[in-house]
C-alpha cells in the first residue's frame, strides 16, 4: 500500500506549488489540496461501497467496516449520490478540481458525456477518447485552439474512435455514464498540470496537454494514442498552449 503523504510532506507540496510567498496564496493552494484529498477520499470509499453492494454486502456490514451505523453509512452513500446528481459532481470529478474550472472546461466534460451516449457510439462509460472529442467540441476553448494548429480535427478523431470502439451494443443507456478509470486519471494529471504551470484554475488545454503526456495513465490511453498518432506530441501541444497564452495572458495573471 502506498503511504498517505504526512503533514511535512504535505507542507513541501504546497510550499512548491504556491505561486508566490504571500501567506494567503498559500492558504488558497493549502485549501484547494485540501479539497482535492477529500473528495478523492469520498470517491474512493464511494467505489468500494459500490463494490461491496454489489456483492450483495448489507449496510450494516458496511457501517462496521468503514466505523459507523447501518443507517449513517446508508445516508452518506445517499449523500454522495445526490452530489452526483448536480451539474458538476455528476461527472464523477472531485469537487475541489471543478471548483476552479473554467466554463470552457466544464462544457467539454459535458460534450464528452455526449460523445460517450451519441446513438452511432453507445459506449458504457466515458473514455478519454470522448475527453478528447469533448475538448473539441469547445472550439472557441484554448485547447481545442492548440489541437487545432498542430493539425488534429473532431473529424480525424470521430474516425478513429469509430474504427476502433465501433458501437456500443443494446439501447442508449438510461443513466448518467461515468468516467473510466484512465479518463479520471487524465483529468488528474491536468489537475497537475495546472498546478505546476502555476494556473489558477483549470482549463481544456490542461486537458490537451495531459493527455499529450500521457504521464500517469496506466495501460494503454486511446486519446494519448491518437494524438500521438496525428502528430500532436507533447512538447508540440504545449508550446502551441504557451503561444496562445502569450497572446492572451498567463491564466495566472
Amino acid at each position: 500500500m502506498t503511504p498517505a503523504p504526512d503533514m511535512d510532506a504535505l507542507i513541501a507540496e504546497v510550499e512548491a506549488d504556491a505561486t508566490s510567498p504571500d501567506p494567503l496564496d498559500r492558504l488558497a493552494t493549502a485549501a484547494a489540496m485540501a479539497a482535492d484529498l477529500a473528495g478523492l477520499a469520498d470517491h474512493l470509499i464511494g467505489h468500494y461501497v459500490d463494490q461491496a453492494r454489489h456483492a450483495g454486502a448489507s449496510w450494516a456490514d458496511i457501517g462496521a467496516e468503514i466505523g459507523v451505523t447501518k443507517q449513517a453509512a446508508h445516508q452518506r452513500h445517499l449523500a454522495r449520490g445526490r452530489r452526483h446528481g448536480r451539474r458538476d459532481d455528476a461527472f464523477d470529478v472531485p469537487s475541489g478540481r471543478l471548483r476552479l474550472a473554467t466554463d470552457d472546461f466544464k462544457r467539454a466534460l459535458q460534450h464528452a458525456h455526449e460523445a460517450a451516449e451519441d446513438p452511432r457510439l453507445r459506449h458504457g462509460c466515458v473514455g478519454t477518447e470522448h475527453l478528447l472529442l469533448g475538448v473539441l467540441a469547445v472550439p472557441e476553448s484554448t485547447g481545442a485552439q492548440a489541437l487545432a494548429n498542430v493539425g488534429v480535427t473532431a473529424e480525424d478523431v470521430r474516425a478513429r474512435v469509430e474504427r476502433e470502439l465501433g458501437s456500443g451494443e443494446g439501447p442508449p443507456s438510461t443513466r448518467r455514464l461515468t468516467f473510466s478509470p484512465r479518463a479520471k486519471r487524465v483529468l488528474h494529471h491536468a489537475h497537475r498540470t495546472a498546478r505546476r504551470e502555476r494556473c489558477r484554475f483549470l482549463g481544456t488545454e490542461h486537458i490537451v496537454m495531459a493527455m499529450a503526456d500521457g504521464e500517469g495513465v496506466v495501460g494503454q490511453c486511446m486519446a494519448t494514442d491518437i494524438l500521438h498518432e496525428l502528430g500532436a506530441t507533447s512538447g508540440r501541444v504545449r508550446d502551441e498552449v504557451l503561444h496562445l497564452w502569450g497572446r492572451t495572458g498567463h491564466p495566472r495573471d
